[in-house]
């Protein structure tokens, strides 16, 4: 989809406040009430965007280490990629997955309330996942910069 200033303004916008009432939108892009909800609606049913979060502060709510795990699995074919991705997904403590370039296949970020949460997150649950042959962690010490938002 070919985004106009228009759109790029509202995404914008509400990637900083996905709360704000349409009435104020329309105001701050120069647009009428109706004209600004319908390209509201058309960016939501285009995909463009794809849903509305509250974010929310791992330390305020008591997930105090932060840690991104990077693994390797023994055979890349679809099958086991499918069987990691459906056991991954599993796993409450993984907020987020990718699947990479580079020597190791995947990027998980997991959150949880200390260290032995943590060791037992790797242990007891991504150690039952039988394709995973490398494991690297790399603990999260400062959060420099966090947003969900890309650049429009």
């Amino acid at each position: 989809m070919d985004l106009d200033k228009t759109d790029k303004k509202i995404l914008k916008i509400l990637q900083q406040n996905g709360r704000i009432r349409n009435l104020d939108l329309a105001d701050t892009i120069g647009l009428s009430n109706t004209p600004c909800a319908k390209r509201v609606k058309r960016l939501e049913d285009t995909g463009v965007i794809s849903g509305y979060q509250a974010i929310v502060n791992p330390d305020a709510a008591g997930k105090y280490v932060s840690a991104f795990v990077l693994m390797q699995i023994g055979s890349n074919t679809r099958e086991a990629a499918n069987r990691f991705a459906e056991e991954i997904k599993g796993i409450l403590a993984v907020t987020e997955c990718y699947m990479t370039t580079g020597s190791l296949d995947y990027i998980a970020r997991i959150h949880a309330n200390s260290l032995s949460d943590y060791e037992a997150v790797i242990k007891d649950e991504l150690g039952k996942i039988k394709d995973i042959v490398k494991l690297e962690t790399l603990i999260i010490l400062n959060n420099i910069v966090s947003t969900r938002g890309i650049s429009i």
